[in-house]
């Protein structure tokens, strides 16, 4: 028999000045091969960073071995930049997979709305002007 390498998924974050946060914001070899898990774990992230609950916190990475996924918050829009355009794809079918406590989807929605996406493995939220 021979031993299986894991990958450790990460979540990693960037300060709005740019400088890389101390500690991954999350990690764990839970459900390794499941992206779609992963992806809903991300996504509660970037949720929870678009509508304020990660102070300045502007950028977050996915990672499992290389960046999966990076999301962007500027002023007016966030911006999802992924791997590949069927990481992307699965963005859609992943559910929020909540880390911590609290599920962050609806007010994320009140406040994000889709521009467009994947285009090019790449998806971009707009804030609402309402």
């Amino acid at each position: 028999m021979g031993s299986q390498l894991s990958i450790t998924w990460y979540i990693y974050s960037r300060e709005e000045n740019d400088e890389w946060s101390k500690e991954p914001i999350a990690s764990t070899l839970a459900k390794e091969e499941d992206v779609n898990y992963h992806l809903g774990r991300f996504k509660h992230i970037v949720y929870k960073m678009g509508i304020g609950k990660l102070g300045s916190i502007r950028k977050v990475y996915l990672y499992h071995g290389w960046r999966v996924v990076k999301a962007e918050m500027k002023d007016t829009e966030i911006g999802l930049y992924f791997s590949d355009e069927i990481i992307a794809e699965k963005w859609w079918e992943s559910p929020e997979e909540c880390i911590e406590t609290g599920v962050f989807k609806q007010d994320f929605d009140k406040k994000w709305s889709v521009r467009d996406g994947p285009s090019k493995g790449n998806i971009m939220y707009d804030l609402r002007k309402d």
